[in-house]
């Protein structure tokens, strides 16, 4: 297992990504939007879902899905 803390600047985001493992967020700070598109490892992946960021949000980014 690995935890790191990131910090972002406001209207900063990540380029759009994927990881060969899971991840999961806990947001302490902010808000924002993040845009995971599901099942984006399959031949026919989900549209891309915009799902809202505040503070004491946690969310999970499976295996290979798009994310940014």
């Amino acid at each position: 297992i690995e935890v790191w803390l990131q910090t972002f600047s406001p209207g900063a985001r990540t380029p759009i990504h994927r990881h060969s493992c899971e991840e999961v967020f806990i947001v302490l700070q902010g808000s924002g939007t993040l845009l995971l598109a599901p099942n984006s490892h399959m031949k026919y992946p989900g549209e891309p879902e915009n799902l809202p960021i505040f503070p004491n949000s946690t969310f999970h980014v499976p295996v290979n899905d798009v994310h940014q």
